[in-house]
């Protein structure tokens, strides 16, 4: 798993960086790069220490499980903590989620496969898969699930005021992981998990839906420079209408049973915090992805560039995706509801059981679904029977959250230019002026020393002649010295 988990994390910056020739590509390659390896100390910390804890007991997945009880709790949750600090790289969860957002700068194909389905969910993936583990540290599971409802609440502001289609897509994309930690933290792995399958689905066809967009119009990607393409792209309109309405939580489509079964768990578990912010993150989902909607395909076309017409293998895709994303949340109906289904039965991962009455479960499915209504008419109320302006900063709210609560300069001011002083420091002072000084000080030594040796080297005989002379009235006055001694 650690190796598939570095190469994934490869696949990523090579994708990132795809489009070398802008240094905003490489730039942002590397910031994804060097994040990651920053999770990673975490993940490598955590499988060291689990390697001590179990004194050479194997080191697959069976044997840590049937030989975890000999290991002490403290240490089991500082293994489980650290786990979850790799997990917050790849899944680009609060405080090492800033990569995301700029690693929308490769191939939207691919994008929508590595950044949406695979790579940023495999952290969700590795805390189901030590479940067994974090059943015994609850404490730990509680910790991720109140990172994951954080996480998903501060992308969904963030979302709401950004104006790049990818970059919408990529708040709403840590959004939705949040979601998913909210499930295997409180224990519903299998809820944690079915939301990886249905946003996979929706998550792809959003991103490949936004990059058709983004070719038809020459590579705009500023949704206010978009509008009035729903009558141009029907395909492509249509099948993100289903995605959009996927990802808010409406029933039939799959988004709905994913999440409402992470909401119900958090409701019946007692965390009524953690509740009121997965809704709430449920009606602001509604609202920036209608927003998205609704700006570029409804009302008056803004831009007079001409439509590129887009090929099957574009359009083929999108319709693919959007079967799935209608019809996935299928295979999980009673997931929201803590019933058994093919998805609990075919994972079968050690939920922890938290029961609801039948009225309770409908009625916190209805509040879901009546939250995204509302986020769904505020949307239309502003984009559509208004015309749709692009943000503007009026508050210290609205600049804030424009600017994305300034958290990359943050990161500048406080890591990246103390790093790279420090860098300038040991380049400048430290390897120029004390390394490459004492070096430089013995090679002048030596080449000193051979200038003056090299004067006596004139190829003069007589100097020669004086030398043998001088050499040997030495020698002749040391031994009369120590033979007098004698």
């Amino acid at each position: 798993m650690f190796i598939g988990w570095e190469l994934v994390g490869l696949c990523s910056y090579l994708l990132i960086g795809f489009y070398y020739d802008d240094p905003a590509n490489v730039k942002a390659a590397n910031k994804a790069f060097i994040l990651n390896r920053v999770g990673d100390f975490g993940f490598i910390m955590a499988l060291s220490l689990l390697f001590v804890a179990l004194e050479g007991n194997g080191y697959t997945f069976t044997t840590i499980e049937a030989h975890l009880a000999t290991v002490d709790t403290s240490m089991l949750a500082v293994i489980g903590a650290l786990l979850f600090v790799g997990a917050m790289g790849k899944s680009a969860q609060i405080p090492l989620y800033v990569w995301l957002p700029d690693a929308m700068a490769g191939p939207t194909p691919v994008s929508a496969l590595i950044h949406a389905a695979t790579m940023v969910t495999a952290g969700v993936y590795m805390v189901a898969r030590f479940s067994f583990l974090y059943n015994e540290i609850p404490q730990i599971g509680d910790f991720i699930a109140i990172i994951g409802a954080a996480s998903a609440l501060f992308a969904a502001i963030i979302a709401i005021y950004q104006t790049d289609i990818k970059k919408i897509l990529a708040y709403s994309t840590m959004s939705q992981l949040g979601y998913m930690f909210v499930g295997v933290g409180l224990g519903v792995y299998s809820s944690g998990i079915f939301h990886v399958f249905t946003h996979a689905f929706f998550k792809a066809l959003l991103f490949m839906g936004a990059g058709a967009v983004i070719i038809a119009l020459h590579h705009e990607q500023n949704i206010f420079k978009m509008g009035g393409l729903k009558e141009r792209m029907k395909s492509v309109y249509l099948t993100m209408l289903v995605a959009t309405l996927a990802i808010s939580g409406i029933p039939p489509f799959a988004g709905f049973f994913s999440k409402d079964a992470i909401l119900a768990a958090a409701f019946a578990s007692g965390h009524y915090t953690i509740w009121v912010v997965g809704t709430l993150t449920a009606l602001l989902t509604a609202y920036y992805m209608f927003r998205l909607l609704f700006v570029v395909f409804y009302g008056e076309a803004r831009s007079e560039t001409k439509l590129q017409p887009l090929p099957g293998t574009m359009t083929i895709p999108l319709i693919l995706l959007a079967i799935g994303s209608a019809t996935a949340g299928l295979l999980g109906v009673n997931a929201a509801y803590g019933g058994d289904n093919e998805i609990v039965h075919f994972l079968g991962l050690p939920d922890r059981e938290a029961h609801l009455s039948h009225l309770t479960e409908y009625l916190l499915g209805a509040l879901n679904v009546a939250m995204a209504g509302i986020g769904i008419w505020l949307a239309y109320r502003k984009f559509v029977l208004q015309t749709p302006q692009e943000p503007i900063g009026t508050t210290a709210f609205k600049r804030l959250a424009m600017h994305k609560f300034y958290i990359d300069e943050l990161y500048e001011a406080l890591f990246v230019k103390p790093l790279r002083s420090l860098s300038r420091f040991s380049d400048q002072v430290i390897d120029k002026r004390i390394f490459d000084g004492l070096i430089g000080f013995s090679v002048f030594g030596y080449r000193d020393a051979g200038r003056y040796f090299a004067a006596l080297q004139n190829g003069k005989v007589r100097y020669y002649a004086l030398y043998i002379l001088a050499g040997v009235a030495a020698m002749s006055l040391f031994i009369l010295i120590v033979l007098g001694g004698l």
